[in-house]
């Protein structure tokens, strides 16, 4: 699954890519993104969020909902794009959350 996710151009394979969890209890995989500043930020402009000034940080762009729903939609796509929801072929739907490497808890600064 992180394989097929991690092509994706809001993923940051450099900084810690995609991980994706999965087990019988579930409906569909999750998956933590680390994300590519530069894409999501180059989509959060043509969104119109940071001229409303709604987010003023990257750690709070990832938090909102536009975005998280944004990129949920854009890595599903490209799951559905390699044969994802298709009787074994390919990677399922996620839920997804966005994340930077302080946000998750792997960067530098306080936190917590």
């Amino acid at each position: 699954m992180e394989a097929a996710y991690a092509r994706h151009p809001l993923v940051d394979r450099a900084k810690g890519g995609i991980m994706c969890f999965a087990d019988g209890e579930m409906d569909r995989p999750v998956a933590l993104v680390q994300v590519k500043e530069a894409a999501l930020l180059a989509w959060a402009q043509e969104a119109g969020l940071l001229a409303s000034g709604d987010c003023r940080s990257l750690e709070e762009l990832c938090r909102d909902p536009k975005a998280r729903r944004h990129a949920l939609e854009a890595l599903n796509e490209c799951g559905r794009g390699r044969g994802g929801d298709r009787a074994g072929a390919g990677p399922p739907s996620l839920h997804a959350a966005l994340g930077t490497l302080g946000s998750l808890g792997g960067g530098g600064g306080g936190g917590g």
